[in-house]
């Protein structure tokens, strides 16, 4: 067998550059290119931050808890939606600083199902218009 030749996005990561760019010529979300963010920047930053996507091409950039990716694991679901609404305000309002290049992404916790219901018409109210829910609750999975 002989040696195979890398492709495009192999080629891209050997020659240490961190991200590779998708790009749609029509058809929806033309505008919009699906790239891993690769800058050093955070959202507190708000000038470094858009001159990172700037850098990457990148149009619009949705921005989604993932430090909290593990929120409706924990015991006491009343102070997990508390410090969901205390994320949900601090995005909203960073992203509200370029709206038309950043987007929140809210997360609620499903063990308090009245808070998380609450907390969904916050977020309309914030114009945040995604939200994540994870697929556990507790040690539940919550597709079953």
């Amino acid at each position: 067998m002989g040696r195979r030749r890398p492709n495009a996005l192999q080629k891209t990561v050997d020659q240490g550059r961190r991200s590779a760019r998708y790009r749609r010529s029509s058809g929806p979300g033309a505008a919009i290119r699906a790239a891993r963010f690769t800058g050093k920047s955070d959202v507190n930053n708000l000038k470094e931050r858009l001159e990172d996507l700037d850098k990457e091409g990148i149009d619009l950039q949705f921005i989604y808890p993932s430090f909290l990716l593990h929120v409706n694991a924990w015991p006491d679901g009343v102070l997990a939606m508390g410090v969901c609404r205390a994320y949900n305000t601090w995005l909203a309002e960073a992203c509200s600083r370029a709206p038309d290049r950043l987007k929140a992404v809210g997360v609620v916790s499903l063990q308090d199902a009245q808070g998380a219901a609450t907390e969904l018409g916050r977020l309309r109210e914030l114009e945040v218009n995604a939200v994540m829910i994870n697929g556990t609750v507790g040690a539940s999975d919550s597709t079953s």
